[in-house]
């Protein structure tokens, strides 16, 4: 097995980048939910609620440069934009919360192709039909992975739990094949796909390891992946359809939650390459 590919999110639920090479740090892939639209209160907003941020594209250069200092935003009907990825001091502290959780960030220093700062709160609200606001994570500040999964010291930036998410090719080519049409890998959102023949092995993959340049990197696998509406938004039109989660639920639904892919966290820092070699480690019966 191998890496098929490998994708970063910096702007949580916005379109996602394909990567060759990446580096994977202590929260995960560099830069992946860096960012994240927030309502006037400080709660997170997703595609689930709102599909027009799946139109919503980012890039790190071209190709993609791990140390950007800034990310350029397109969102529809606006000229391109450039973030910073790491917010100053004295940017305005900015309180949110992420599933209940309160995390510390700032607001986003947004500036236009000559330098000068623009205000990217009032392009995003116009473009959501609400009041929002772009938040950056704060690299001064950690969020926690879920203890009942991790150890102490296994943290994330604005993902929904844990620090990677991680798909097969041939778990999607059987929910193509039971669907009678290609459904596109976008749609689940994940940053590793490993190509893999056999459909759903990683239910049962709990270590695998990826051989890097740098020596062996150990993803656990700890917790599978459910899946909400937000995968029947169509990539790049934000258009919302029943499908794919009406077929993944046929034969994907357990304890009434639909699965595809599965949560891990990353032992070790190291840069990933689509065509690293993958083996399993450890492996586990489904109850």
């Amino acid at each position: 097995m191998k890496i098929a590919s490998l994708h970063v999110y910096p702007v949580k639920s916005t379109a996602g980048i394909p990567v060759d090479r990446w580096p994977l740090d202590a929260t995960g892939l560099r830069f992946d939910r860096r960012f994240m639209v927030v309502d006037p209160f400080g709660e997170f907003v997703t595609l689930r609620g709102h599909p027009r941020l799946v139109t919503l594209v980012g890039s790190l250069g071209t190709p993609p440069d791990p140390t950007a200092s800034w990310l350029r935003l397109t969102v529809p009907g606006h000229a391109p934009f450039d973030v910073a990825v790491t917010p100053h001091p004295d940017s305005e502290p900015l309180p949110v919360r992420i599933w209940g959780e309160a995390v510390q960030a700032r607001a986003a220093h947004v500036v236009d192709a000559v330098g000068a700062a623009i205000d990217v709160d009032a392009i995003l609200s116009k473009t959501l039909g609400r009041p929002v606001r772009l938040a950056v994570f704060d690299p001064a500040t950690t969020r926690p992975v879920d203890p009942d999964y991790a150890t102490p010291s296994d943290h994330t930036e604005f993902a929904d739990g844990f620090p990677l998410l991680v798909t097969t090719t041939g778990s999607l080519a059987e929910l193509s094949r039971r669907r009678g049409e290609t459904v596109s890998m976008d749609r689940f959102r994940p940053n590793v796909v490993i190509d893999c023949d056999e459909p759903f092995a990683e239910d049962r993959w709990t270590r695998v390891a990826v051989h890097t340049d740098l020596g062996e990197v150990v993803l656990d696998l700890v917790k599978p992946c459910a899946r909400c509406v937000g995968v029947n938004v169509e990539p790049g039109t934000g258009r919302s359809s029943k499908e794919p989660l009406a077929t993944l639920a046929r034969f994907r639904t357990r304890d009434g939650k639909v699965y595809f892919g599965q949560n891990a966290i990353h032992r070790g820092v190291s840069v990933l390459s689509v065509g690293q070699a993958v083996s399993v480690l450890a492996v586990t019966e489904p109850a």
